[in-house]
């Protein structure tokens, strides 16, 4: 069996896949499986992925097309590992991404259950930028990540290595998030489990301009639902409940939702 699962989700981005897939074969880290799940894609991302003739590889394939968070769970149920890390289709890791992390789980507590590291953006034209600092990094995480929002929270699953039982005991990637599927999930893992920190760029996470109308409907939505399933918490934390109604405020009114806005 293998030690680790990655996990690429993907659909009709055969054109950027390829770097994906290069750079998790490129982990000095060799002890895993690599399973890509195509959510119905029309492309010719099958013969992309055969192009590899790597015995790591495990391509799946949606008969018709699914969604974001499908995909993903997907992966989870198919994989082996008792680590999993999911990595998206335009995404790519540094070679010794996955090596870093296993040695922190080598002699990290039994009480953590994300090893994650921080990530280069990359904007356009060449030019790069570092994410932004959380106050902190480690150890139980609920209340930063709750407080963070996902439009501002700078941690991703893009970078995250985590234990196949945190899956077992909270359950799967909540398929009914639009855009903020990897915030929640790591917000329901963040109340049994630690989180340990790598503070070097390990990732990189590329930026995408189009359909940003789109995304920000998304995070109106999906910030609403986290909301109204943690309000118990939230509303105890009169400057946190207002960080969440000024940002769905805010959010509204970019997309010309004005009267919601106000």
């Amino acid at each position: 069996m293998p030690t680790i699962s990655v996990i690429i989700p993907t659909y009709n981005r055969a054109h950027v896949l390829g770097r994906s897939v290069q750079s998790v074969l490129n982990q000095t880290f060799q002890d895993f499986e690599l399973i890509i799940v195509d959510d119905g894609s029309t492309d010719n991302t099958e013969s992309l992925v055969n192009r590899f003739r790597s015995k790591k590889i495990k391509y799946i394939r949606h008969q018709v097309n699914q969604g974001v968070s499908v995909a993903p769970n997907t992966g989870v149920r198919l994989a082996k590992g008792d680590y999993i890390a999911i990595l998206d289709d335009d995404e790519e890791w540094m070679p010794e991404k996955l090596e870093r992390q296993m040695k922190v789980y080598y002699t990290a507590p039994m009480e953590v259950g994300v090893v994650y590291t921080s990530y280069t953006k990359y904007i356009s034209l060449g030019n790069y930028i570092r994410p932004p600092k959380v106050a902190k990094k480690e150890g139980y995480l609920f209340k930063q990540l709750l407080d963070g929002l996902p439009i501002q929270c700078p941690m991703q699953w893009h970078t995250a290595l985590i234990k196949r039982e945190c899956f077992n005991k909270v359950g799967l990637i909540n398929e009914s998030m639009l855009h903020a599927r990897d915030w929640e999930f790591l917000l329901r893992i963040s109340q049994h489990y630690q989180f340990l920190y790598i503070d070097e760029p390990l990732a990189i996470i590329y930026e995408q301009s189009e359909g940003r109308l789109s995304k920000q409907e998304c995070y109106i939505v999906d910030i609403q639902r986290i909301l109204k399933m943690y309000f118990s918490q939230i509303k105890h934390d009169s400057r946190m409940l207002a960080k969440y109604y000024s940002s769905i405020a805010y959010l509204s009114c970019t997309v010309g939702r004005n009267g919601q806005g106000r």
